[in-house]
């Protein structure tokens, strides 16, 4: 057992160097590998489940371990969903199912050398089945909740804009308003300036005029006193249409700033309505996408057709076995040569010390905690059990990195976890084991 998980770690270690070099020396253009990687991954899933799947009945297989081992990954899985819907951490939600579950996808490729060592290959096919009520209903769960709070952050940053636009429309409004009371104030100042020099002027001409024209008659005199009081009462009547315009003015002022007040409250109505209506367009685009993600699945497809093949109960034949054994085989080096192809790209710690330490604590100690309390839970003893609690000790399979390509998931906190559990995974795979064969738990 341990010189196969010796192999397996230098096999893994040596695609990486052969990803590495292939982009470092421009060997190949990195899509066309990547595009490749991708079509051999789901034909070497299919391949493999179906080559797994096929050959066994319905009779043979235990069905309440596969119940089990689905509890075990969904109760694993909602766990680690509850934290990070609890803490916001929407990576955690999107990775929980790459980094945590899907163990069989490993298991079924790296695991085999050492399954085939201590327990049956038929093993192999509960992790399988268990992973079809994680397909169904876990992966759409986590993508719905992953956008759900992806769109109330875009709401609140929507409504944080809104706010934001009413509160400089309103301050540059309040400055227009300013100004405009700025600018009649300094006419008012400049009339009344004007006025008093005026009537300065005035005063000069009249002591001016009564030296001058001291002999004139009494009736000119009264000819301009009646003159001066006619001028007072035209400039009264001006100073009268003058206030009425100005009231005027501000009547109009009030009505096109209540309508102003309206308009911003229907603008904020409409934006709001606007919003909500693009979070259902956006929720509908979200079941879209889950339905077209689940069913064209790999995985289910492969484990239908599988099932198909197998309640038909025609042999499985070799001439199909072979090739589709070889096509599985080929899953595990090009995932490897994908990972050196990121490693060139990005640095070994992309996603950060402190992420990383994280997630593969939680990978290395919490995932088999959970399920050593799982599997003694429900009984599941003997090889069986030990077979699945070695099977959730394995390191997250090398296959998720591809599962991430595909779903646009965080590839630089998946590779990470992927390139140091690999390196740890042989002193905590023996460590785990040798705690449970010295307590006899199983």
């Amino acid at each position: 057992m341990y010189v196969s998980l010796l192999i397996e770690g230098f096999n893994m270690l040596f695609c990486g160097i052969v990803g590495y070099l292939v982009v470092r020396l421009g060997m190949i253009k990195v899509e066309i590998l990547r595009q490749l990687n991708s079509i051999v991954f789901k034909v070497g899933v299919c391949a493999l489940s179906i080559n797994l799947i096929a050959p066994f009945k319905f009779s043979e297989i235990d069905w309440y371990w596969c119940i089990v081992y689905a509890i075990f990954e969904m109760v694993l899985h909602a766990f680690v969903i509850s934290i990070g819907w609890v803490f916001h951490q929407r990576d955690l939600l999107k990775i929980s199912t790459n980094i945590l579950t899907l163990t069989w996808s490993n298991l079924v490729i790296f695991g085999i050398p050492i399954m085939d060592s201590i327990f049956p290959k038929s093993f192999l096919i509960y992790p399988i089945l268990a992973s079809v009520p994680l397909i169904l209903f876990q992966i759409p769960l986590m993508i719905v909740m992953c956008e759900t709070i992806e769109s109330k952050r875009e709401i609140k940053r929507k409504m944080e804009a809104d706010i934001e636009n009413n509160r400089s429309s309103g301050s540059e409004s309040q400055d227009k308003k300013d100004k405009k009371s700025t600018d009649t104030n300094i006419g008012n100042t400049s009339f009344q300036n004007n006025q008093e020099n005026i009537s300065e002027n005035e005063k000069s001409l009249v002591e001016n005029g009564q030296e001058a024209f001291e002999l004139e008659e009494v009736d000119e005199n009264n000819d301009r006193i009646d003159n001066e009081n006619g001028e007072g009462k035209d400039t009264d009547s001006n100073s009268d249409s003058h206030i009425d315009s100005d009231s005027d003015i501000h009547i109009e002022g009030g009505s096109s700033s209540d309508n102003g007040i309206t308009n911003r409250t229907q603008s904020k109505y409409s934006r709001q309505n606007d919003t909500k209506y693009e979070l259902s367009n956006h929720k509908k685009r979200i079941i879209i996408f889950t339905i077209k993600r689940v069913f064209m699945n790999p995985i289910f497809i492969s484990v239908v057709i599988g099932f198909i093949y197998s309640s038909s109960g025609l042999p499985y034949p070799k001439v199909i076995a072979k090739p589709a054994q070889t096509l599985a085989n080929l899953v595990l080096p090009l995932a490897m040569i994908t990972i050196g192809m990121f490693v060139y790209q990005h640095k070994i710690i992309s996603s950060g010390m402190k992420t990383m330490i994280i997630y593969v604590s939680i990978k290395s100690f919490l995932v088999p905690i959970v399920s050593l309390s799982t599997f003694i839970l429900f009984g599941i003893k003997g090889d069986s059990g030990k077979a699945a609690f070695i099977l959730s000790v394995m390191p997250a399979g090398i296959i998720t990195f591809q599962f991430g390509t595909e779903y646009s998931l965080r590839n630089d906190i998946i590779t990470t976890c992927l390139i140091v559990e690999s390196l740890i995974m042989i002193p905590i795979l023996i460590m785990w084991i040798l705690i449970i064969d010295a307590t006899g738990l199983f």
